[in-house]
Order: structure tokens, then sequence, then C-alpha cells
């Protein structure tokens, strides 16, 4: 028996054909060309130069539309004003692609947190940890918009040098990296793979993925797929395997 509660309905969710990924890489580890291997429609909403000499390959096969690329360097004096115009923009076409597209890339996401940092506050360093309130909320938001649509969301992330401080007082970096952009990006996402490029030998490229976590599917984590395995398709049959695979492709 249902026990029944005042506002409460019963819980009956079914999968959405979605995924909403962050991918991570140092250049050139395949990053853009795994998310290019997602379904179309794709809006491709570009900060980065990492489509040129990887979209080529795509763009007979599937329809990609972008707009012109955005902004992050601005002139002395006018970060805050041009950021803000800049942001503007790019939640415009970053909800019209969410609504109307079946595959929305942002490259990279990286560069969007640093263009929203730059339109609230004008600079990225010196900035007091509780003024950050109201941009890690906003970032917050465009992360979940992409829960209110249909369509799959790809965050591009950079990935940036960890340091650690010596017993001579002295920062030194620790031969490690960490994603690079919002810090609870990873929380927010479905899923979390880092890709990077390995020295090739005969009949290896040495392209790898690796499974970070997966909100689906969580036995993935610490999978590893390697140079023609790394497609979305696979991503997506892996973490949603109930639905036809027909709806990856």
């Amino acid at each position: 028996m249902v026990p029944v509660l005042p506002g409460f309905t019963r819980v009956n969710s079914q999968p959405k054909p979605r995924i909403i990924l962050s991918i991570e890489g140092l250049d050139k580890s395949g990053k853009t060309n795994l998310a290019f291997t997602a379904p179309g429609p794709l809006g491709y909403l570009e900060f980065d130069i990492g489509a040129e000499g990887v979209v080529e390959k795509f763009q007979d096969d599937k329809v990609i539309l972008s707009p012109k690329p955005y902004e992050t360097r601005f002139d002395d004096g006018k970060q805050k004003q041009d950021a803000t115009v800049e942001l503007s923009r790019f939640e415009r076409d970053f909800k019209s692609s969410l609504s109307k597209l079946r595959t929305t890339v942002v490259d990279t996401a990286s560069e969007t947190w640093e263009l929203l940092r730059l339109a609230r506050h004008g600079k990225l360093t010196q900035v007091k940890p509780h003024h950050y309130v109201e941009a890690n909320q906003e970032y917050r938001d465009f992360i979940r918009t992409a829960f209110e649509n249909d369509s799959n969301l790809i965050l591009l992330h950079k990935l940036k040098s960890t340091w650690m401080e010596g017993k001579d007082g002295k920062s030194s970096k620790t031969g490690e990296y960490e994603r690079a952009g919002f810090s609870e990006t990873g929380f927010l996402v479905q899923m979390n793979v880092r890709c990077w490029r390995q020295e090739a030998v005969e009949g290896d490229l040495g392209f790898r993925c690796q499974i970070l976590n997966s909100r689906h599917q969580p036995e993935l984590a610490g999978m590893i797929l390697e140079n023609e395995q790394i497609t979305f398709q696979t991503l997506g049959m892996m973490a949603l395997p109930q639905l036809d695979p027909a709806v990856w492709e």
C-alpha cells in the first residue's frame, strides 16, 4: 500500500535519452573529437580554437552549427562591461542550442567560468571568497538548465597543474593535473571522463579515455576506452543500456 502524504506524488521517472557530460584533458588529447561523435544537429559554442582540424572529419555527416567565437580577453578598464555583454550573448546561444538541437558542446567550460567571473567582478584574481556566492549560483544554474531539456550537453575542460608546498615553504608542481574551471562541475554533471594520449606505437594511436564516474552506472568508474572505442555512442550505451543504441547515433 502506498502511503498518502500531502503534496507528495509517487516517483516514476523514465531515463532521458541524453547525457550531461564533462570531458577533461590536455591539449590534443581527443576531447573535441569525442564531443563531435555525439548525435547531431550539434551546437558548438567555442571559446577555444579546438575545432579546426577536427570538425572537418564530421561536418559532411552531421549538421554542426556555431555562432561567432566568444571572447575572454578585453581591454583594460572594460573587462566587466564587455564581459557582461559577451556573457549575455553566450547565455542566449546556450539556451537556444539546448532547446533546439540534439547536442550542445561548450569548448571550453573552463573559459565559460572565466567569462562569468569577469562579468561579475571585472577580474580573475584577488576576489574574496564571499564575493563568489552569486557567481557560483549562476554557474550552477547554467549547468542545471541542461536537466530541463532532452538534449546532450558536453562541457570540455582544460587541465591545470596541481601544486604542493615543500618544507622550505616554496611551492612546486606535483606532476598531477586537475580540471580547470568551476570546482563543483564534477558533482553537477552526470558523467566525468578524462582524455589523454600516450606514445603511439604500431597499430595503436595512443588515445585513451577513462570514465572517472557515472551517475547512471557507478560501476563504470575507472574503465578505460582506447582509440576507436572513444565515442559518445559507446559512453551512452554503457551509461543507459536500457535505451535503444540508435538514440546515440
